[in-house]
């Protein structure tokens, strides 16, 4: 009879916590359009609501005894609550409250991986172990190694052929250069001078 009761009680528990959510859901209706909010206050709330379903749903895609089916949904839920957060982060901006968009995006991506090419399509979680995904994400990542590396040994090549001498501040020192100058501004001098004797015998013949 003890039994009976205790299940009674737990499954009454279970069907409360339910309507408590389902009620919270109904209250709690997000604006499909967000020009429809005016004021400041909502919309960071609207914001904030989303954050928590967006987290609540990478936490729950870590899971990865989950099916295929359901990690792909997982995911394209979280791709479809992120860009509904970026349009209420520019409606924030736009009825003067702060930028979050910088901080919440550098959260976000430290939890996701991205596909060149696919519009910003996020994997989280499982999702960046599913076939074909990982595969993808494995071969992008080689060639980032690849890529970086090459950058780095080009600059280690560059630093090692460009010093002053390249810049040109050590020519002073070279001896042919020097030479070179040398006679340049002879030649020059040389002109000036006969520039100087025919501006004088012009003036004498005045």
């Amino acid at each position: 009879m003890a039994r009976t009761d205790e299940k009674g009680k737990s499954m009454l528990n279970q069907w409360l916590r339910v309507k408590e959510l389902n009620d919270d859901k109904a209250f709690f209706k997000i604006p499909k359009n967000v020009n429809e909010v005016e004021d400041l206050e909502s919309a960071v709330s609207y914001r904030k609501h989303i954050i928590k379903e967006i987290c609540a749903k990478i936490r729950e895609i870590q899971n990865y005894t989950l099916s295929d089916q359901h990690i792909r949904e997982l995911n394209d839920q979280i791709n479809k609550l992120i860009f509904i957060k970026n349009k209420w982060e520019i409606r924030i901006i736009e009825l003067g409250g702060p930028d979050y968009q910088t901080e919440s995006n550098t959260l976000i991506n430290a939890y996701c991986s991205e596909l060149k090419g696919n519009n910003n399509y996020k994997y989280f979680g499982a999702a960046k172990n599913l076939k074909g995904v990982k595969e993808l994400l494995f071969k992008e990542n080689e060639e980032r190694k690849k890529f970086i590396l090459k950058k780095k040994k080009e600059k280690r090549n560059l630093n090692k052929f460009v010093n002053i001498h390249y810049f040109g501040y050590c020519d002073e020192e070279n001896e042919m250069l020097l030479k070179e100058e040398l006679k340049i501004q002879k030649k020059l001098k040389k002109n000036d001078l006969k520039i100087l004797k025919k501006l004088r015998s012009l003036k004498n013949n005045d």
